[in-house]
C-alpha cells in the first residue's frame, strides 16, 4: 500500500494503515508559530508542549496542498494526541483551516478545543475532513493546515496543552447506518441543519435567506449537563465524555426517512432522540415548521446526580445582535443592550425572550411552552463579544437532580422581520400568537 511522506514528517495513509504521523525529534522542523515565538513551544520526547503566555499563540503545520499532498476528492481523518494539563482563560483548539491560493483562511474546522471547566486529562482526538464530511472543502480552498492554538478575546489566554502522533489518515466519508453526516432542512424561509457530531441537534437558523443562528462546530446547540469533578458532557462537548444515543428517527411531512438524505424540503420535520448523560436518560423531539421550531426534552435519571448546571435549548446567535428584550412570568419586561462584556443578561424565569439586530433588521424570539412545577428555572443570554448572544434554559444549578422523576420541558422558536423601531412590538405579537 502506497504512502505518502510529507517533508515536515507526516505521514499520509491509506485506511488500515497506523503510522507514526509527525516526529517531533527534530523540533519544530516542519511547523510554523503563527503568532508566537519559541518560546511557547517546548518539545521532547515526541511531543509538544504549548503555553500560552497570556498571548494568543498556535502552531501549525505548513500548508498541505489539495492535488499535490491530499487528494481533493478523497476524506482524511486527522488525528492526535492531546494531554490537557490545566487551561486557566480563553480557550484552546486543535483545528484544520481550510486556505486560499494567497493564504487567506476560508474556514476553520474544529476538532476539539479546551476551556478553563474542561478536566485535565488526555486522549486521542480526531476530526474528518473532505467531500462526504460535515468539514467539506469551502469553494477556493487551494491548501489546509493543522492547527493547536490558544485564544482569548482580550488576547490574554493562559494554559498549557501537549500533542502528540498528529497523523492522517485516508478515510471514508461519515454516513452511519446510510445517514449523511449533516442534514439541511428546508421549510419554507427556514432553513436549519442537523448536525451529527453533536449527537443530532440543530446547527443553524437561516431566515429568508439570513444567518441567524451559528453554524460552526463549537457554538453548540441542545442540551448539556455539568458534572463536578468533570465538565460538560452532551451535544457536541466531547472534550470530557460523549453523549450516548440510543435511537435517533426523522420524519418528514409525517413519513419516516431511512435513511434521510442529505438535503430536504418539508413542510414539516420532526427528529426524535433518545440518548443518556451517564446515568441520565433524555427524550429529545425537534418540530421544525414554515413558521417556528419546537423543541421539547424530558430528562430523568435512574440515581441522584449532583449537577453544576443542566442546559437545554442553546442557541447560539450571531454577535451581530445588539438588543435583547424578555417578558417576564407578571408581566415585567426587561430589556437592553448587548455590550460584549462576557455577562450574562436577564438570568430569570422568563414567558417570552427575543434577540434583535439592528444592522440585519431581523431577531429571533423562543417562548416557553412547558416547564415542571417547583423546578427553578432561568433564561439566560451569554453576551460573548465577537462570538455569539447565546440563549442558554438553565436547570439545576448546584443541584440535585433527583432519581426517578421525569422534568419535562419545551420552548418554541421563530425567526422575524422588524424595523428598529417597530422590533419589539413585533416581538410581542408574534409572542402572543405562539403561545
Amino acid at each position: 500500500m502506497s504512502l505518502l511522506i510529507l517533508a515536515l514528517g507526516l505521514a499520509v495513509a491509506a485506511p488500515g494503515d497506523t503510522l507514526p504521523a509527525l516526529e517531533l525529534s527534530a523540533g519544530l522542523e516542519g511547523w510554523r508559530l503563527a503568532p508566537g515565538d519559541a518560546s511557547m513551544v517546548k518539545v521532547e520526547n515526541g511531543a509538544a508542549t504549548l503555553t500560552a503566555p497570556q498571548a494568543n499563540c498556535g502552531v501549525e503545520t505548513r500548508p498541505l496542498v489539495l492535488g499535490q499532498d491530499l487528494k481533493a476528492a478523497q476524506v482524511y481523518e486527522i488525528s492526535a494526541n492531546v494531554q490537557n494539563h490545566g487551561v486557566q482563560q480563553g480557550t484552546f483548539g486543535f483545528s484544520v483551516c481550510c486556505n486560499d491560493a494567497r493564504g487567506a483562511r476560508l474556514t476553520q474546522f474544529s476538532g476539539f478545543s479546551l476551556s478553563p471547566g474542561s478536566r485535565q486529562s488526555a486522549g486521542r482526538r480526531r476530526i474528518k475532513i473532505g467531500p462526504g464530511t460535515t468539514n467539506a472543502y469551502p469553494q477556493g480552498t487551494h491548501h489546509v493546515v493543522i492547527r493547536f492554538s490558544f485564544h482569548d478575546i482580550g488576547g490574554k489566554p493562559a494554559g498549557s496543552v501537549t500533542f502528540s502522533d498528529v497523523a492522517i489518515t485516508e478515510s471514508r466519508s461519515e454516513t452511519v447506518n446510510g445517514w449523511p453526516p449533516s442534514i439541511v432542512v428546508n421549510c419554507g424561509e427556514i432553513q436549519t441543519r442537523l448536525e451529527s457530531r453533536s449527537f443530532w441537534t440543530l446547527y443553524r437558523l437561516d431566515y429568508q435567506g439570513v444567518r441567524l443562528g451559528k453554524d460552526q462546530f463549537g457554538s453548540h446547540w441542545g442540551s448539556v449537563a455539568n458534572f463536578p469533578g468533570t465538565g460538560f458532557i452532551g451535544s457536541g462537548h466531547t472534550e470530557n465524555e460523549d453523549e450516548v444515543v440510543r435511537d435517533v428517527q426523522l420524519f418528514a411531512d409525517g413519513k419516516k426517512l431511512d435513511p434521510p438524505p442529505p438535503e430536504l424540503t418539508a413542510s414539516e420535520l420532526v427528529l426524535t432522540k433518545r440518548s443518556q448523560l451517564r446515568s441520565i436518560e433524555l427524550n429529545s423531539k425537534i418540530t421544525v415548521t414554515s413558521d417556528w421550531i419546537d423543541e421539547e426534552v424530558t430528562v430523568q435519571t435512574s440515581q441522584p446526580v449532583e449537577l453544576n448546571v443542566f442546559y437545554h435549548f442553546m442557541h447560539p446567535w450571531l454577535p451581530v445582535m445588539s438588543d435583547y428584550l424578555a417578558v417576564l412570568p407578571d408581566g415585567k419586561q426587561v430589556s437592553g443592550k448587548f455590550v460584549d462584556d462576557s455577562g450574562m443578561r436577564i438570568s430569570s424565569p422568563v414567558a417570552w425572550s427575543a434577540v434583535y439586530s439592528d444592522e440585519l433588521q431581523k431577531g429571533a424570539l423562543t417562548v416557553v411552552l412547558a416547564v415542571p412545577t417547583n423546578q427553578p428555572w432561568d433564561t439566560r443570554y451569554w453576551d460573548k463579544p465577537e462570538v455569539y448572544r447565546k440563549h442558554y434554559f438553565a436547570t439545576f444549578e448546584k443541584a440535585l437532580m433527583p432519581a426517578n422523576q421525569a422534568f419535562y420541558y419545551k420552548v418554541r422558536s421563530a425567526p422575524f422581520s422588524a424595523t428598529p423601531e417597530t422590533w419589539q412590538a413585533t416581538a410581542t405579537r408574534l409572542a402572543d400568537k405562539m403561545r
